[in-house]
């Protein structure tokens, strides 16, 4: 295992949730959980930021509208690397979402560590 163990010190590093007409633009955020969580965010911007060994998720972007993640990089993620999602699905309203010059590696260490050895186990 060349990368080195993935272990998350704290919960979410960067939590931006619940706002609005926001830019997070030029950081380099490491060792969490979650790199970048928002949760109903809308109108805003992510860019140039770079999200690295993040035990679970690198960007997750959830129940949100009118928000781009331009030029990051995710890498050396425990599960998944970036999740956008967006609009209502009651109302089926889109969210538009956009995800735009993005460099994603290296993710899914962690899951696909575990979820082999499970496997195995079960047969």
């Amino acid at each position: 295992w060349s990368e080195g163990p993935i272990f998350g010190l704290k919960p979410n590093v960067v939590d931006i949730s619940h706002t609005y007409n926001i830019t997070l633009e030029n950081l380099n955020v490491l060792h969490g959980v979650v790199g970048i969580l928002g949760d109903n965010v809308s109108s805003s911007i992510i860019r140039d930021i770079s999200v690295e060994f993040q035990s679970e998720n690198g960007i997750m972007i959830t129940n949100s509208k009118d928000t781009s993640l331009d030029t990051c990089s995710v890498s050396y993620t425990g599960c998944g690397a970036v999740r956008a999602h967006g609009g209502d699905a009651k109302t089926l309203s889109k969210g538009n979402l956009v995800v735009n010059r993005c460099n994603v590696t290296k993710f899914a260490l962690y899951k696909r560590t575990y979820e082999a050895v499970r496997l195995l186990k079960l047969r």
